[in-house]
């Protein structure tokens, strides 16, 4: 018995310093934003693939936004077109870096600044629910899909497109409002300012201002789309904020009766602002008690 018994005491040890260390509480997480991902991935597909809807969305929206004189997406995309090498970049930057670059950050999050981590995921979490609500009610077709627009599938053509093969049958590539890349990005920003080391803390909006060149270039998103996904996390932001103690919530409680009825010194806190120190009382009996 004794023989078997250490085996199995040296691995429960193992466990222990394993959870001890926090890696278990840390792969938690990550499972939770992996969770979060995909349930932006399946939840994108509850939104009604109205084609037609979203087509005639998409044109009004065009037209809305020229009526607000915002910049063209398409004046934007030519500018790059006969660069292959920047537009295939644009490309494998809107397909590859969305996901990695947000779990590098949290985890840098939870490694050095775990105050901030909680209210970056709640953040994270809401912004996404709203989004997919939005793409619930308002489908919209992308740029790319509009062809009175005339920008080009920069993925399609280029490569690589995160919608062929099987992807394309299973994505609903109708749910351009918000844009949700903007919107993680823009977290990212926001909690690489606060928390990260001051000779980084610049990547995190680096890496938001890129992605909405990206998703504008790749004729994936409008700019309405990025203003909207940029909103939505400023309002999951004012959401999750922490909450500021009131003035004198951490004053100590008064004596409780059954200090008081077991003989022990109870304090007078009614004593006049500025006298030194607080003063004990005499114990009290049963008979008679006085406090103060």
């Amino acid at each position: 018995m004794a023989v078997t018994a250490a085996p199995a005491a040296h691995q429960l040890k193992a466990v222990r310093r394993f959870l001890s260390r926090g890696w278990a509480a840390a792969g938690l997480q990550l499972l939770l934003v992996v969770a979060l991902f995909l349930l932006y991935r399946t939840g994108r597909l509850l939104a009604g693939d109205e084609v037609s809807r979203a087509l005639r969305n998409g044109s009004e929206l065009w037209n809305l936004e020229r009526t607000l004189h915002l910049p063209s997406e398409e004046t934007l995309q030519r500018l790059v077109l006969d660069q292959q090498a920047l537009v295939r970049g644009a490309n494998w930057y809107y397909v590859g870096a969305h996901f990695p670059v947000t779990v590098a950050f949290l985890v840098l999050l939870y490694v050095r600044a775990r105050h901030h981590y909680g209210r970056m995921r709640n953040t994270m979490a809401l912004a996404t629910a709203l989004g997919l609500a939005i793409h619930i009610v308002y489908p919209l077709a992308p740029p790319r899909l509009v062809d009175r627009i005339g920008m080009v599938d920069t993925g399609s053509v280029f490569g690589p497109s995160p919608y062929r093969g099987a992807v394309q049958a299973a994505a609903n590539q109708f749910a351009a409002m918000p844009s949700l890349h903007v919107g993680w990005a823009v977290i990212v920003g926001f909690g690489m300012w606060w928390a990260a080391p001051r000779s980084i803390r610049w990547l995190g909006w680096f890496h938001a201002l890129l992605t909405t060149l990206v998703v504008v270039v790749t004729a994936n998103h409008y700019w309405i789309d990025v203003l909207v996904g940029t909103v939505l996390v400023l309002v999951a932001l004012r959401v999750t904020r922490p909450r500021r103690r009131r003035a004198g919530a951490t004053l100590p409680a008064p004596p409780l009766a059954s200090d008081a009825t077991a003989g022990r010194p109870v304090i007078d806190l009614t004593a006049a602002a500025g006298t030194a120190e607080p003063r004990a009382t005499e114990p009290c009996t049963a008979e008679h008690c006085t406090v103060g």
